[in-house]
């Protein structure tokens, strides 16, 4: 219960009011006294005063709104004032316009509520302030459609030094989407697409996949070390196995949402030395060895879901790598001739303590083997919950 003194200048003026006799002086002076100690009390228990309590001037709040678009713009209705500062609970529409040749790819938004829209493809994002909102707008450039028949022709004429943004059309091959093993190396080798993408080399490819591609379980090394490859859109839903899907691939900047069917992630990014960021780890994913091995310009990952049970050198060679969170516990099984979670951030310098977060109650399993996986006791700490 919080209790409210109250000093009224009536008092004052009672007394100032009164003959100068010695009583009442002392009387009114004890009363200035008692008036000021009640304010100061009143001021430490936080009771309102009357500009911001029941009846006075109401409380006004604002927000900050910022907004960010290249290759187009982005507007907003109503429109956002100078300052930015917009009152709380303002409902905002904001439309993206993309320059000619240009597309929206996708929106990034943080804080506020999203009422509608800004989702991929999407040109409106209707946002209800309720906190300090940040709206951005991805814009890129339009995707030109190729026939997969007419692939090889239309990349021989393609740009060798802007990014070429090709979006394929009709069927692609189950057998195409697949990496092989060389019998004479023992080695896995790109699949037929990769090797379209990469002939003639040098070009860069931002590619998108058909929306009608069913039925592909496996992509394994599908795109083994093709260097021509910057970002991939549209991975088939059906995809479970992902083992060596990208490894390799240099140049590569950007992949969109894995399918939350797949359970293998075996060596699937290792060696994307361009990498800044992953997208999510579906929940279904079970194997993350080698996942991001050596992926030097790496700054962040997803989280690590519960059901994954091999990390083995998963974050290897990840320099700039200064945050994890795993939500599985320690596995001390083998892994071959190692254990699961062997060497998982062996040379990870950017790592500080505290920065791997582990599960609730498993804290002690994972300092107990931090030199196994090629870090110290102190780089780990617990979740909250």
């Amino acid at each position: 219960m919080r209790v409210c003194y109250v000093y009224s200048t009536q008092y004052q003026e009672v007394f100032m009011n009164t003959k100068n006799s010695r009583l009442y002086t002392k009387v009114y002076k004890g009363w200035v006294l008692l008036g000021g100690i009640l304010l100061v009390l009143s001021a430490l228990t936080g009771c309102k005063g009357p500009s911001d309590s029941e009846g006075g001037t109401p409380v006004v709040t604002y927000y900050h709104v910022m907004t960010d678009a290249q290759n187009g713009t982005l507007t907003a209705v109503p429109a956002i004032p100078s300052d930015g500062k917009v009152l709380k609970n303002t409902e905002i529409e904001f439309t993206a316009a993309p320059n000619p040749t240009y597309e929206v790819r996708s929106w990034e938004i943080s804080g506020g509520q999203k009422i509608s829209g800004g989702d991929p493809g999407d040109v409106k994002a209707k946002i209800k302030v309720t906190s300090d909102v940040t709206v951005r707008v991805i814009i890129g450039k339009e995707y030109t459609k190729v026939a997969y028949g007419d692939l090889a022709t239309h990349l021989a004429s393609a740009s060798s030094t802007e990014v070429n943004y090709i979006e394929i059309t009709g069927t692609i091959p189950a057998a195409d989407l697949k990496g092989s093993l060389n019998a004479m190396t023992s080695e896995f080798e790109m699949g037929a697409l990769a090797t379209k993408l990469q002939t003639p080399p040098g070009k860069k490819i931002a590619l998108k996949l058909p929306e009608t591609v069913t039925g592909i379980t496996s992509m394994t090394y599908c795109f083994k070390d093709c260097t021509n490859l910057v970002s991939l859109t549209n991975i088939p839903s059906s995809v479970t196995d992902m083992n060596g899907c990208f490894s390799g691939c240099a140049e590569l900047t950007d992949v969109s949402a894995i399918p939350s069917g797949v359970t293998d992630l075996q060596d699937c990014f290792s060696g994307c030395i361009k990498l800044v960021s992953a997208p999510a780890v579906p929940e279904s994913v079970t194997a993350m060895a080698w996942c991001f091995k050596g992926c030097t310009n790496l700054t962040k990952i997803p989280t690590v879901p519960q059901n994954v049970t091999a990390i083995k050198e998963c974050f290897e060679g990840c320099i700039k790598l200064s945050s994890v969170t795993l939500k599985c516990n320690y596995n001390p099984a083998l892994m071959g001739p190692n254990p699961s979670f062997y060497h998982a951030f062996d040379n990870c310098p950017a790592l500080d303590a505290g920065s791997i977060t582990v599960p609730k109650g498993t804290l002690s399993a994972y300092t107990a083997a931090a030199s196994v996986m090629g870090t110290t006791e102190d780089k780990f700490k617990e979740a909250a919950d």
